[in-house]
């Protein structure tokens, strides 16, 4: 993730930031993007920040990796993990009650935990764009 946001609040180390979301919108240059909803980032280069500046924000390679697999590869393994609780004897109709079980709550657990307060890896401030 690399995209601008604008700084709505400083309190310390805690910067809450709201995205500008323009990718709707690409071939639009009217200057119209939306704001997204805010979240708090981290200033690893310690940047003279304030507040209304516009800024550009990324995330870790590793944590995108790990996202992606969080939300992909996860559930489709416990898909297949229910395909083999199931076991082999089971009915057809069995195997794809357990495969869509397992899809259905690996699925869920991403979701909860993607919209839980929990962050593994904060988005950082990679550099000062200018004012709003």
């Amino acid at each position: 993730m690399k995209d601008k946001a604008v700084i709505i609040d400083i309190k310390g180390t805690e910067i809450t930031v709201v995205p500008i979301i323009t990718g709707a919108c690409m071939s639009c240059h009217e200057k119209c993007g939306e704001k997204g909803h805010p979240f708090t980032v981290i200033n690893s280069k310690n940047l003279p920040l304030e507040k209304g500046a516009m800024v550009k924000i990324a995330t870790s390679p590793k944590a995108e990796i790990i996202q992606g697999f969080a939300s992909l590869f996860f559930p489709v393994a416990s898909a297949i993990g229910g395909f083999f609780i199931a076991g082999k004897s089971a009915s057809d109709t069995k195997q794809a009650c357990f495969v869509l079980a397992g899809l259905f709550l690996a699925s869920a657990i991403v979701f909860f935990i993607s919209r839980s307060k929990i962050r593994l890896a904060r988005p950082h401030i990679t550099e000062i764009c200018g004012a709003e």
